[in-house]
């Protein structure tokens, strides 16, 4: 078994300790440049250095998107969770309240139910 490893939960609760068992399982571990191959995966994991290979992040290029007439409209996708910066996105968005923007999260609010709790009563 191999595992990709976008963004490790650790410190959330007992996640690093499921998550430790899994990566040990693992005959190897890919993950993306972020997390450098002797940084913070191997390091909060004890992994060893020869079962931690660094894949990096890339897309294909393509045409712009059209985007919408207004120029309001924006899609977030992401677990609504703090390391993924909601909270920022939301400041951000409240600092332009003289725009109409339009922004529609979708993601699991599972991971991290009271941030997620908190980032929806901000938003109201």
């Amino acid at each position: 078994m191999v595992v990709l490893v976008h963004m490790p939960l650790g410190q959330h609760d007992d996640a690093e300790v499921r998550e430790r068992a899994v990566l040990s399982a693992a005959a190897a571990v890919v993950h993306d440049e972020r997390l450098d191959a002797a940084g913070p995966a191997r390091a909060m994991y004890a992994l060893p250095a020869d079962r931690v290979h660094v894949a990096e992040p890339a897309v294909d290029a393509a045409d712009l998107a059209s985007g919408s007439q207004e120029g309001g409209a924006l899609l977030c996708v992401a677990a609504v969770t703090a390391a993924k910066g909601h909270d920022v996105l939301l400041d951000a968005l409240a600092a332009t309240s003289d725009l109409l923007w339009q922004c529609v999260c979708v993601g699991s609010l599972e991971r991290d139910p009271a941030y997620a709790s908190r980032a929806s009563v901000a938003v109201r």
